[in-house]
């Protein structure tokens, strides 16, 4: 802490006044005078001999009178110097006096911060002599940032870094120190002073010789410093610095002033604000507010209220009294007594009041019905007045009408959309009646538009006490009927008020029985939907000043369109039968009618002991006409034939149309093989050779029809139209254009496969599937590099079925691809368990099935087999026929692009069987070739063969794929193999396919160390 030293100021002694000066001069001269005198009077000789040797007492005296003069004129001196110092400080006293009084005189007129800080800087450099001030903040971060300063040397502050935090060198200065501890700090001296050291050199540069810091408080807190210079050390003095804490004081009372005065203003703008915003939010509401003194005087009016009143201007109102006003009368014209007046009650006996019975009355002598709340305000236990707020209900009082008019409808017509549930042919007669009523109209009529006539004829029809009109049109005259047509154009209610009214030739309309009076008329159109027009339901005899009401004419339309979907539903219901038993094609009976029919006919034919015949007519390439001809080519095609089936057949007979590209013919009374043989020959022959359409486009079809007899080959429709199935599978695979007859044998193989298909289910189930594997060795050195996983069949018995006996049964019925699974998962699960018994890790080839490839999850399904059991994905090869990898080229490319992408290798199986394009080989992303066995059979005998072989070889490696040859059985075989260069071999010279046990101890004998026997059975080639 730097206290404040009281000392003399030294600045009379640099600065001495001219009377100094005048009084020094003096007594010099008056010394010098004087001892002139002595030496000349009385001691002649050199003055300095004299000096040294006084040698008489007058000299004695005359040099004590000498000193005593020199000691008068330094008296005088110091009493001159002591008077310019006391003159010097008055000046400074009154310099920094009148900085207080500016500093006072600008916090009153300051209307900002910054000009406050502004003003005080320039006042204590300007009027209080200083050289240079500022006032600094204290910043978030600690720092204090200069926020004003005045005088010399200002680009000091630039620089300048001064902090609060007590861990800082930089809070040790005065400013610091005063905004921490909160009172006055002096620095006297800062060239000596070690608290300046962070500002020293910058000081003294700018001519700083002594400072103070004044701390700025405002509501208690301090917010900064003032910080004053002067040129010279040891300035500040107790008296200055008292003077300069006021005014730093004053500064504060400033700040404290003008953050009051900002906060009265604030205050005043926010409740400017307020009743701004609550006269708009009075005067935005829709509900009309008056406020009432106990007199019942008028003392508030909102925009709402002098609206709905008719008031111009709210001084019509005030200070009136409101019930003469607008409250004078009663609905039924009596006058309206004010100790009657229920708002008066709110004033007297300061309780709530809300009505909505009540009239108000305009400016203008009119009324409007009212619904008001009339809420009393209490004020130190006294009603001081009344808030009266009130809604014209005029509206609401219409809408109520309509509402309980429209309620009265809708029951109405909630009566009548369960009539037309409900009821079928009477619902229309009573729907009018019901309508009749509500409308009020003596006549109804349903009237449907004759598109044969054009007019109009009735439906049904409605009248009080009338007769039903004649069945004639309605509208005979075309002129009526178009003008009908016209007016009731895109679904609008034609209304007539009076029908004399109507336009000359409508007045034909004929919707009234003969001599009665129509009046007013009301027709709407009824419109099925889709848009179809159906006819129109017409109102009469209506003669009210209201006739046909907006709420009347909306009921009828909804009316109309519910009478619309009944007779919609009606149709639908009539054509909905057609379609479930016709077929929309070729308009004949569908599978369902026809085993109706079959049905029908076959329980009289039991009964009758008769014969009958189910034959089942199929187009065997109608899906290459679909495919060549196009969908609307094809189904003129089934048109054809079913009109040719229909004219060759007999009336009793009956054909339908029982699959996409299959007709049943149903014979009756047909109980010879002959007869139902000799039916189908003459169908085939209608259609074949070829089939002449109406265009003249001619379409070959193939034809077979398969024919089963009753009761021969079935007692019930399912039996004998299975039995025709039988003999029509029969009929396919013997060629185009036969027919064939269910046979008992027939019969026989449908039940074995039935009966298979079920065992496999129950395998599939059970998991009574086995893998067995074969070995593929490497062609050059005999060496097992993997094997192919087979799957065998192991029924419960533990008979094992053989490939070909069930797998064509898988396939056909998707089995394929749940086994197909599960064979994949085994297989991989079996090899990683040798590889964990030592044995040398091998490939493993896995075939797919045709189903299995086209199944969407097949990537899928690879990737979680490899992941469940670990196998590696790249010694895995899923083997591909051709015929599977070339069809549906494109997409197939994708599946085996993301098969590559798991690091799985494809091998395309039986290559040369079927395709044998290398141009295929080209798009195929495949890494391996199988020939088929057929290429080996006679090889190397067969020298077309061989060279057909060896070409394959070359050509599958300048593509870079590995060769496999299947089905080598002999030495000569394996020899030639690797004389062509051919990569790996399978087949019976290698090992049949075999269980893993079988297998495993193959591959442990191969696999033992030199020295051990490993040699293979008898007829076998070694593997090593």
């Amino acid at each position: 802490m730097h206290r404040t030293r009281t000392r003399r100021h030294p600045a009379a002694w640099r600065r001495p006044s001219r009377r100094f000066w005048g009084w020094f001069i003096g007594g010099v001269l008056l010394y010098l005078l004087v001892e002139s005198l002595g030496h000349l009077v009385f001691f002649p000789g050199t003055p300095l001999s004299r000096a040294l040797f006084p040698t008489a007492p007058h000299e004695l005296w005359m040099r004590g009178v000498a000193l005593a003069a020199l000691a008068a004129s330094a008296l005088l001196y110091r009493r001159a110097l002591l008077r310019e110092v006391r003159a010097l400080k008055v000046h400074r006293m009154n310099r920094l006096l009148a900085l207080l009084g500016e500093v006072v005189t600008t916090t009153l007129r300051a209307g900002d911060r910054d000009t406050l800080f502004r003003e005080a800087c320039r006042i204590a450099v300007e009027t209080g002599g200083l050289r240079m001030a500022w006032i600094g903040l204290v910043a978030p971060d600690g720092a204090v940032e200069p926020a004003a300063a005045h005088g010399h040397g200002l680009d000091y502050l630039e620089g300048l870094r001064v902090s609060v935090d007590e861990a800082d060198p930089r809070s040790r200065g005065p400013t610091g120190r005063a905004i921490l501890e909160g009172r006055p700090q002096v620095m006297n001296d800062i060239a000596a002073d070690g608290a300046m050291r962070p500002w020293r050199e910058a000081a003294l540069r700018r001519g700083f010789r002594s400072s103070a810091a004044f701390p700025l408080v405002a509501r208690g807190r301090i917010l900064g410093a003032l910080n004053v210079y002067a040129d010279v050390p040891n300035y500040f003095e107790a008296d200055e610095v008292e003077i300069l804490d006021r005014a730093a004081q004053g500064v504060s009372f400033a700040l404290e002033l003008l953050r009051h005065r900002l906060d009265t203003v604030a205050y005043q703008y926010r409740l400017r604000e307020k009743e701004r915003e609550v006269r708009l939010l009075l005067d935005s509401t829709a509900e009309g507010l008056l406020g009432l003194d106990p007199a019942g005087r008028c003392t508030f009016a909102n925009d709402a209220a002098l609206r709905l009143l008719g008031y111009e201007a709210a001084s019509d109102l005030l200070g009136q009294n409101l019930h003469a006003l607008v409250h004078h009368t009663r609905e039924d014209g009596t006058p309206h007594i004010q100790q009657d007046c229920r708002i008066c009650r709110a004033v007297v006996g300061g309780e709530i009041v809300h009505a909505d019975d009540d009239l108000f009355w305009r400016c203008d002598g009119t009324s409007f019905p009212v619904e008001y709340w009339a809420r009393p305000v209490v004020r130190d236990g006294h009603t001081v007045g009344v808030v009266l707020t009130f809604l014209d209900i005029t509206e609401r009082r219409a809408m109520e009408r309509d509402l309980r008019r429209r309620l009265d409808m809708e029951a109405r017509l909630n009566r009548l959309a369960q009539l037309l549930i409900t009821h079928r042919e009477a619902a229309p007669g009573e729907a009018l009646a019901i309508l009749s009523e509500a409308a009020g109209a003596e006549r109804a009529g349903i009237y449907r538009w004759s598109a044969s006539e054009g007019f109009a004829r009735v439906a049904s029809w409605h009248a009080r006490g009338a007769p039903a009109p004649e069945a004639g049109p309605v509208a005979p005259d075309p002129a009526a009927a178009a003008w009908l047509r016209e007016a009731m154009a895109g679904g609008d209610a034609a209304v007539v008020m009076d029908v004399s009214a109507l336009p000359p030739g409508a007045g034909g309309l004929r919707i009234s029985p003969p001599g009665g009076k129509t009046g007013a008329l009301l027709a709407v159109p009824l419109d099925l939907p889709g848009g179809a027009p159906f006819g129109f339901l017409a109102f009469s005899g209506r003669a009210r000043p209201d006739a046909w009401h907006p709420e009347d004419v909306r009921a009828v339309r909804t009316a109309a369109a519910m009478l619309a979907g009944y007779y919609a539903r009606r149709e639908a219901e009539v054509r909905l039968d057609y379609l479930s038993r016709h077929d929309p094609v070729t308009g004949l009976p569908n599978i369902a009618a026809f085993r109706d029919h079959l049905r029908r006919h076959l329980a009289v034919a039991k009964r009758q002991e008769a014969g009958a015949a189910v034959l089942l007519v199929e187009l065997a390439n109608f899906a290459d006409v679909v495919e060549s001809r196009g969908h609307e080519t094809a189904e003129r095609v089934l048109r054809k034939a079913a009109g040719l089936f229909t004219r060759c057949l007999r009336e009793e007979d009956t054909v339908a149309r029982t699959g996409a590209h299959q007709f049943g013919v149903l014979l009756p009374e047909v109980d010879d093989p002959e007869g139902a043989v000799a039916v189908g020959l003459k169908l085939v022959q209608a259609l074949t050779p070829t089939l002449r359409l109406k265009d003249g486009a001619e379409v070959y079809l193939e034809v077979q029809v398969g024919a089963a007899l009753f009761p021969e080959n079935g007692a019930d429709p399912e039996a004998l139209i299975r039995s025709a199935n039988v003999a029509l599978n029969r009929a396919r695979c013997e060629g185009p254009n036969n027919v064939r007859l269910c046979t008992a044998e027939m019969n026989r193989q449908v039940m074995d496969r039935l009966r298979l298909e079920g065992e496999l289910r129950a395998a599939v189930e059970r998991r009574e599937f086995t893998v067995h594997f074969q070995p593929k060795v490497d062609v050059a050195e005999g060496r097992a590099t993997g094997v192919e996983a087979l799957v065998r069949w192991q029924r419960p018995g533990g008979r094992l079925e053989p490939p070909g006996a069930f797998i064509p049964m898988l396939e056909k019925t998707g089995l394929i691809v749940p086994a197909g699974r599960w064979v994949l998962e085994e297989a991989c699960r079996r090899m990683m368990e040798w590889r964990r018994r030592g044995l040398p890790p091998l490939a493993l080839s896995v075939n797919l099935s045709g189903r299995q490839f086209a199944a969407r999850n097949l990537v899928e399904m690879v990737a979680d087999c490899l992941q469940a059991t670990g196998f590696p994905p790249g010694e895995l090869v899923l083997e591909v026929t051709e015929t599977m990898a070339i069809r549906n080229l494109e997409a197939n490319l994708q599946v085996f692009n993301r098969l590559r992408g798991l690091g799985v290798r494809i091998a395309l199986d039986d290559f040369g069987k079927e395709y044998s394009s290398f141009g295929y080989l080209k798009q195929l992303p495949v890494d391996e070739l199988k020939i088929d066995r057929a290429f080996l059979a006679n090889v190397p005998a067969d020298r077309e063969g061989a060279a057909i072989l060896r070409a394959m070889v070359a050509m599958a490696h300048a593509l870079n794929l590995k060769i496999t040859a299947e089905g080598v059985e002999t030495g000569e075989q394996w020899a030639f193999l690797k004389e062509v260069g051919c990569d790996e071999a399978q087949g019976f010279l290698f090992g049949h396919p075999e269980p893993p046990e079988a297998l495993e101890a193959v591959l442990v004998r191969s696999a033992a160390p030199p020295g051990e026997p490993s040699a293979a059975p008898a007829g076998k080639a070694p593997l090593h």
